[in-house]
């Protein structure tokens, strides 16, 4: 049995105190070298992730052994096959690196990028889509956002 929902583990040095950020720390907006901004970030572009914190190591094999309670031991072999190119082919029809980066642009989330990924066939075809056709496929707001983001200068 392979754990069904991707996990991230924090694990916190047991000499510090069990926090991300001192409260002087946290922010009200969103700011590229917070840590807690970035967690935040991840936990928006990948929904199904579900996080585990551990105060220390041994908080880590307590919290390793409960969701290993009752399940065989892993096949080691499939475990290091997972997320590769051969596991990820059986069941997916599109390449997960493009997919990532199109989720990632502004406008394009988990309900409207499948529609872009049917409708072009690689990054440069998006790029070319005029803003009447990018609402056609995610709706004016979703469209102006991303059509700003792919002809801004650099």
């Amino acid at each position: 049995s392979a754990v069904r929902r991707p996990t991230l583990l924090l694990e916190f040095d047991e000499n510090r105190p069990f926090a991300l950020a001192t409260r002087a720390e946290l922010a009200a907006d969103l700011s590229p070298n917070s840590t807690t901004s970035k967690l935040c970030l991840l936990l928006l572009h990948f929904p199904k992730l579900r996080l585990l914190w551990s105060r220390r190591p041994l908080h880590t094999i307590a919290i390793f052994d409960a969701l290993k309670r009752g399940a065989p031991e892993p096949d080691v072999d499939k475990a290091a096959a997972v997320g590769t190119h051969a596991e990820q082919a059986a069941g997916q029809l599109f390449n997960m690196t493009p997919q990532d980066l199109l989720r990632s642009m502004p406008g394009v989330h988990a309900h409207n990028y499948r529609r872009l990924m049917n409708a072009v066939t690689n990054m440069h075809e998006l790029s070319q889509l005029s803003l009447g056709r990018l609402a056609e496929l995610l709706g004016e707001q979703n469209a102006r956002r991303l059509h700003t983001f792919l002809h801004q200068s650099a």
